[in-house]
């Protein structure tokens, strides 16, 4: 949530609150950030190499933003170690978060029981449900459903139609973009011959500080005690996270991953997308689990997995080497069973069907 008109700010300031280094004998008002092919005077672009930086002197932007490997530049320039973390800097200077309006909108229904701090903002046809609490400056969009006692932690914010259940703990500081379901039941049935019996998940959801939720992605709660995604976990759009899952802080999980039950991941590891993880698992700390892994076992910590079943990428490659090879390799075998025929002078023994 972004304000609509950037700011202007002058390119000496967005340099030193960015901690990048200045190049310009001049000092332009930057106004917006562009992409290379968009770009307006008052605007700023950056460029992550040579070759960028080529296209981006022959643009009309004021103001170019470069990599500490970037060769030099006689347009205006900032250059800054990490560009990216320079580029998120730049981006909040002249795109600023919006502020709380402050109130409840008259067509939300707010429980009585329920607190909302003064500060916060309450936005169309949210419903906030018994003993809830809603903390310092927080902002709730259109449709947000709050359970009963559930309590969202200051300056976070949750985007439209996001559903937080009931007891379920959003830490501070918090993004949860359209749709995500946070502390819906885990999925958890009895077996009585053919009938399958729900059993009462009774746990909660409770995510740590500066936790960034997708649109779409859903977070079971515990069956018994705590659903945990610690301090700086980003969850990309359409993950699914079951219940009594705990993952481990500046975790990033990529779109269309799924967790099963009971899965314990330690901080910093990396899932991309469409990775799929069996129930109660361990993934080790700094682990890379690559597009589309299927893991089956516990993950060593540092370790690089691929594939399905996952294993470390270089077997993995070889394996598809490999398998390429198939065909020839079975036309090698073919060619010498014939010529061990040929030299026996004897048939060859019949080959067992495929079964």
């Amino acid at each position: 949530m972004r304000s609509i008109q950037s700011m202007s700010i002058p390119l000496a300031e967005l340099a030193r609150n960015a901690g990048c280094e200045v190049h310009a004998s001049e000092d332009p008002l930057i106004s917006g950030a562009s992409s290379i092919e968009d770009a307006a005077p008052g605007s700023i672009v950056f460029a992550l190499n040579d070759r960028i930086l080529d296209q981006a002197e022959t643009c009309s932007a004021s103001a170019i933003l470069l990599s500490s490997a970037t060769r030099a530049s006689q347009r205006p320039t900032l250059r800054a170690k990490n560009i990216r973390l320079a580029w998120a800097n730049i981006l909040n200077q002249l795109y600023p978060p919006d502020r709380p309006r402050y109130g409840i909108h008259p067509t939300s229904a707010v429980d009585t029981t329920a607190s909302v701090h003064p500060s916060a903002e309450v936005g169309p046809f949210c419903a906030i449900g018994a003993g809830a609490s809603i903390g310092e400056r927080c902002i709730l969009k259109a449709g947000v459903c709050i359970g009963a006692n559930a309590s969202i932690e200051s300056d976070s914010i949750l985007h439209e139609r996001v559903i937080v259940g009931e007891r379920c703990v959003i830490g501070p500081r918090n993004i949860l973009h359209p749709g995500a379901v946070v502390g819906a039941d885990g999925f958890g049935f009895a077996r009585d011959g053919a009938r399958y019996h729900r059993i009462p998940q009774v746990g909660i959801v409770h995510t740590g500080c500066d936790v960034e939720i997708g649109a779409n992605a859903t977070i079971d709660r515990a069956a018994l005690g705590e659903t945990v995604l610690a301090d700086g976990v980003k969850v990309d759009n359409l993950v699914q996270i079951g219940h009594n899952c705990r993952i481990g802080a500046n975790t990033l999980i990529a779109a269309l991953t799924g967790l099963s039950g009971s899965v314990t991941v330690d901080p910093s590891v990396t899932m991309a997308g469409q990775v799929g993880i069996a129930d109660h698992l361990h993934i080790g700390e700094g682990a890379i689990l690559g597009g589309r892994a299927g893991v089956i076992g516990d993950v060593p910590a540092r370790s690089v997995l691929v594939g399905f079943p996952a294993r470390p990428r270089r077997e993995f490659f070889r394996s598809i080497v490999l398998t390429d090879r198939l065909p020839a390799l079975m036309k090698e075998i073919d060619a010498l069973r014939q010529l061990l025929h040929e030299h026996l002078h004897s048939p060859l023994e019949p080959e067992v069907p495929d079964q």
